[in-house]
């Protein structure tokens, strides 16, 4: 730091003696009032050329000299680490973009099965068809096997950016909660006895449409974290 004010004093004192020297010079040339009465103005002309002189050396000192290169060089440094931390922002930034949308997807994947079994659930309470429960049963189980497979793959994609996620919220036990939830539901709609459940089927019914809300969220929250 003391080096690096010396080399400024160095540079600003050169300058002033350029500055004078000329000033002097083109004051005599010009026959200024402030120098017309001078005596010797052969000596102040001299005088100044010598300033000039002076000064010009003095920056070519100063240029070469060795803390100024060094400055220089940390100068240069800076640029490269900056450049370089710029790049890295950018590659971040990029595996970001690339799992949140695969998060995405996979969860909205997972709400539209959770749809299309909220619907034929809710078809089968208002006919009360035999045959209808069999397709509820098979969606819910071929659900539950999707889900678990999309559910890891969002977990482990979580992980994979949990340092550049901003929203706090996609990140904590809450969303992990919410993704076993929906599997939890496929299990439940598979053990339940139509003939005798048809209170507890209702309350599935109006469970599965919550937790399909509580996705949407999830998906306003990633879309939200993809646009910051």
């Amino acid at each position: 730091m003391l080096m690096g004010g010396l080399s400024l004093l160095w540079i600003v004192t050169a300058s002033m003696a350029i500055a004078v020297g000329t000033a002097s010079v083109i004051m005599i040339i010009m026959r200024s009032s402030l120098y017309r009465h001078v005596a010797y103005a052969d000596s102040v002309v001299a005088m100044g050329i010598t300033g000039i002189a002076i000064g010009i050396i003095a920056l070519v000192v100063g240029y070469n000299n060795p803390q100024v290169k060094t400055n220089k060089k940390f100068r240069s440094i800076l640029t490269n680490v900056k450049m370089i931390n710029a790049d890295v922002n950018s590659e971040d930034d990029i595996k970001r973009d690339y799992f949140l949308e695969r998060i995405t997807a996979n969860i909205s994947l997972i709400t539209k099965d959770l749809i299309i079994l909220e619907n034929l659930l809710r078809k089968y309470l208002e006919n009360r068809v035999p045959n209808d429960w069999q397709t509820v049963r098979y969606i819910a189980n071929r659900s539950r096997k999707q889900i678990e497979k999309l559910e890891q793959e969002v977990l482990l994609d979580l992980a994979q950016i949990v340092s550049l996620i901003h929203s706090r919220s996609l990140i904590d036990r809450s969303t992990t909660n919410k993704l076993y939830y929906s599997v939890l539901l496929c299990l439940e709609i598979l053990r339940i006895d139509p003939e005798h459940d048809q209170n507890l089927l209702r309350n599935l019914g109006n469970a599965l449409r919550l937790h399909i809300a509580q996705l949407d969220n999830i998906l306003v929250l990633l879309e939200r974290e993809r646009e910051n």
